[in-house]
């Protein structure tokens, strides 16, 4: 009796195990991905399918600390960017990353469409490891340190 039930344990719990992950992978809608610095979630609907994670390809401003005004349309000419980068992507997930140096300044930026609403939307951050500040529709949102370069002003904090 007691073998079993440990084989019948050993034999149902990775059964269930599978069939659970098998039903969420069926049930979750894959989010689009950002390409060269944009993101069109236009036809994204949030209630129904969910929140997105801002993967992709955002464009990077190496050695550049940018402020939205360099962005806007009184500048005659907008800054042009050094590369794009997947800051959601490690380089064992993805053998074709090209990682940047972690030491140095640049500017992270991406650009998403979405439809109008009158709703409030939220940005959740995991985890930056490095001082920043991050903008939204041309407003800081959120600030960790004093992002700079080493002997101007800049303070570590994550």
């Amino acid at each position: 009796m007691v073998k079993t039930t440990k084989v019948t344990i050993f034999i149902v719990l990775p059964l269930l195990a599978i069939l659970i992950y098998m039903s969420i992978l069926f049930f979750i809608k894959i989010s689009p991905s950002a390409v060269h610095g944009r993101l069109d979630l236009s036809s994204w609907d949030f209630h129904q399918d969910g929140t997105v994670m801002l993967n992709g390809e955002w464009e990077c401003y190496d050695g550049q600390l940018l402020t939205p005004e360099y962005f806007s349309d009184t500048v005659q000419e907008t800054p042009k960017p050094t590369g794009y980068t997947k800051l959601t992507t490690s380089r064992f997930a993805d053998p074709e990353y090209d990682a940047l140096d972690p030491k140095g300044i640049r500017t992270y930026r991406l650009l998403i469409t979405i439809k109008p609403s009158e709703e409030p939307f939220g940005l959740k951050i995991d985890n930056i490891r490095m001082s920043n500040r991050v903008y939204v529709n041309g407003f800081m949102k959120g600030a960790s340190g004093a992002p700079g370069e080493k002997d101007s002003g800049y303070e570590p904090k994550n």
